[in-house]
């Protein structure tokens, strides 16, 4: 433990917006990254969680009452602290948090929107040929590059547009505006599962893929239920994502 890096600023940001699904694609796939190989990562992540099962737990209003009281004690100048009450609200808040620690780990059922953070990742970059038809349209390789470089508004938008112009892939210009939808920092996570859904109408070869990130849409919205079915149908076709798909199925 001497080797211990220091906890920043920076690192609780990252991790608060890991958990709130604000990251970029390339920000989360970083993110992840880093704490596939840092254990200490690992563990702030997991405390930060069971801070959050805190405040579910002992009650959103009192905990952020004592939060509040126990920092502007923080800030008042060390004179005029009076030493009682600093331990007594250290000691509540600690007892608080070791409640909500003890009541995550013992909690078998993940939080969903967990779950999202976790899987999610941007699919792949589309390209201009694909089962050998040609993808000419002006909109669709507009939304190619927006897609590319990340502005997923512009390129859902695009890809939109792109059903429209004739030798557009319909399924294709479909499933990547549910992408993009969903691989933005405000994410329409509806919009998203409409686009996933117009996928699914039709036997094609993105149905496994667009089944996958409908369920992990459906997670984010905490809709459980619906999520589970999907997942359940895409793990008997036993290909895609196949690890993936039954590790979420074994917590839910």
């Amino acid at each position: 433990m001497g080797n211990k890096k220091p906890y920043t600023l920076e690192m609780q940001e990252k991790i608060e917006k890991y958990i709130d699904g604000k990251m970029t694609a390339a920000e989360r796939t970083a993110f992840k990254q880093a704490l596939s190989a840092d254990p200490e990562l690992q563990h702030e992540l997991t405390l930060e969680r069971s801070a959050r099962e805190v405040v579910k737990v002992a009650g959103r209003t009192a905990l952020k009452k004592k939060l509040e009281q126990f920092e502007s004690e923080i800030e008042t100048p060390v004179r005029r602290i009076r030493p009682f009450r600093y331990w007594a609200v250290a000691a509540t808040v600690l007892a608080l948090f070791t409640a909500g620690f003890w009541f995550f780990q013992n909690n078998k059922t993940p939080v969903p929107a967990d779950i999202f953070a976790d899987h999610f990742e941007k699919y792949r970059n589309p390209i201009l040929v694909r089962s050998g038809e040609n993808i000419t349209g002006n909109n669709w390789e507009a939304a190619i590059e927006k897609y590319a470089a990340g502005e997923y508004a512009a390129a859902a938008i695009l890809f939109q547009k792109s059903l429209n112009e004739k030798n557009t892939i319909k399924y294709l210009a479909h499933f990547y505006t549910g992408a993009s939808l969903l691989a933005k920092p405000d994410a329409d996570v509806e919009g998203a599962i409409s686009a996933f859904d117009e996928v699914l109408k039709s036997d094609n070869d993105y149905r496994q893929q667009a089944m996958w990130y409908k369920a992990l849409a459906l997670l984010k919205l905490d809709r459980v239920g619906e999520a589970k079915i999907v997942l359940q149908e895409l793990e008997k076709i036993n290909d895609y994502k196949k690890e993936e798909v039954r590790e979420i199925l074994k917590g839910l």
